[in-house]
């Protein structure tokens, strides 16, 4: 018993101290990034194409908080096949770290505007990433130069496929027991 007293005790101060921290932090903070922008080959590319770029996030006045930052226009970028990652997405400030841009085979190509903004105890106006997804001008054809079904190599197939299956049949037929001749009959005289 004594000890859910102590828990309990140690979750209410816990409470406690966070609500009061971030009771007494309040203040505005900016975002800004290494590049204004980045390219991508998007349209029509096999795979999906990723970059990174490095945000920082700056108290500009008050006392700083957890501060979140989001993407404010997610649901129209997932739609174009856009996904942001922030690695940290909370901090705080000054903290920075990376967002991961990951753009579909399927974005058309274009300029889209990734607008960032914080909220929590040090809000911040939005900073604005742009995004540059070219066509992608290469061959949408298996990049590999193996073409397995060139006359060559059906010729190798089939001489594999034989090979084996004699394998297999001699392994079998060694493994065969050998059939036992009957025991001679003894005639009585």
């Amino acid at each position: 018993m004594q000890n859910k007293t102590y828990l309990l005790y140690a979750f209410a101060m816990a409470s406690l101290l966070f609500t009061g921290l971030n009771a007494q932090a309040s203040g505005t903070s900016s975002i800004s990034f290494n590049n204004s922008y980045m390219t991508f080959n998007g349209y029509g590319h096999m795979n999906v194409t990723s970059a990174h770029a490095l945000f920082s996030v700056n108290l500009t006045n008050g006392t700083s908080g957890n501060t979140t930052i989001y993407n404010v226009n997610a649901a129209n970028m997932f739609e174009d096949g856009i996904i942001v990652i922030a690695n940290p997405y909370i901090g705080i400030p000054p903290y920075s770290g990376s967002l991961t841009v990951q753009v579909a085979n399927y974005t058309a190509p274009g300029t889209y505007d990734l607008i960032i903004a914080a909220n929590g105890s040090d809000p911040s106006p939005n900073a604005t990433l742009v995004l540059n997804v070219l066509p992608w001008k290469g061959n949408l054809a298996t990049p590999s130069a193996f073409q397995p079904f060139q006359p060559a190599y059906v010729a190798l197939y089939a001489v594999a496929i034989i090979i084996v299956l004699a394998l297999i049949s001699w392994t079998v037929l060694k493994r065969r027991p050998k059939a036992q001749q009957p025991p001679e009959q003894q005639v009585a005289m």
